[in-house]
């Protein structure tokens, strides 16, 4: 599967779910009486026990369709990993032929000219030339897959925790007037929301996660333009990890990237 159909059919999948799911909580809310799901109040009085029984086996079958498409979500998302493999392979092979050119071109420098093979080592040159532009391109290829597959995620998991929520809400005038236990959250739900929370830190580019302190740095292109790359460092400030050099202004994205190695690797910061 394409990787562009992949974030179309994630984006398609959170838009499905919130819009089949939306008018049964907005009515289920109404009819417990909650006025502001951001700063809800549970009522004090109780529906009758029937309705209450129905409005749980609603919950109940709403939360499989939450759990079942956060779900589908790990299955779809699967293509980052290997593309994040791609880059850290291909990456790695780049830096290697990039050194091997520089350092054949600094020993024939040093080499007299009548001992010098010219056509051999020409013909080595480009080869490795050859190499570095073919590879360069699968780079910048793969990281706008994952880019664009992250951001589809990241729109999904906004959707699942913001419907999570509000079932939540509800959960609580059952419990209140049922003594029912919510239903569980199975841990790719979980995960979604999770990630969903660890927003940036509002006005920086830094951001908490698993113990990592994430950032965004920037270096000069050129007079007018940077690159920027996401780095992720212990608490004591060394850093241990960071992502390759991007033109992207989107901070997320960068993030996102730093997240999913941390998570593939199940990297600690200590």
């Amino acid at each position: 599967m394409a990787n562009n159909t992949v974030a179309q059919l994630i984006t398609k999948k959170a838009q499905e779910l919130i819009t089949s799911l939306t008018p049964t909580l907005a009515q289920l809310i109404s009819e417990i009486g909650i006025q502001n799901i951001n700063t809800p109040t549970i009522p004090s009085s109780c529906l009758p026990t029937e309705r209450l029984n129905q409005i749980s086996e609603i919950r109940n079958n709403i939360y499989g369709k939450v759990n079942s498409t956060a779900d589908l979500f790990v299955k779809l998302s699967k293509p980052i990993g290997t593309l994040n493999t791609i880059v850290t392979t291909t990456s790695a092979t780049l830096a290697t032929v990039s050194t091997l050119r520089k350092t054949t071109n600094a020993a024939i420098a040093l080499i007299p000219p009548p001992a010098s093979p010219p056509g051999a080592v020409i013909s080595g040159l480009n080869t490795l030339k050859d190499v570095e532009e073919f590879l360069k391109p699968k780079i910048a290829v793969a990281q706008v897959a994952i880019s664009t597959i992250s951001l589809a995620l990241d729109f999904a998991n906004e959707i699942l925790a913001k419907v999570t929520k509000i079932i939540e809400i509800i959960d609580q005038y059952l419990q209140k007037c049922l003594g029912t236990p919510p239903p569980e959250k199975n841990e790719n739900l979980t995960k979604a929301i999770n990630d969903y929370n660890q927003t940036l830190i509002p006005n920086t580019n830094t951001q908490i996660y698993k113990g990592f302190i994430l950032e965004i740095v920037e270096e000069p292109y050129s007079p007018t333009v940077n690159r920027r790359q996401a780095v992720a460092k212990n608490p004591s400030g060394i850093v241990l990890l960071k992502t390759p050099l991007s033109f992207t202004t989107t901070s997320q994205i960068l993030i996102e990237e730093l997240k999913l190695i941390i998570n593939k690797s199940d990297l600690k910061a200590y």
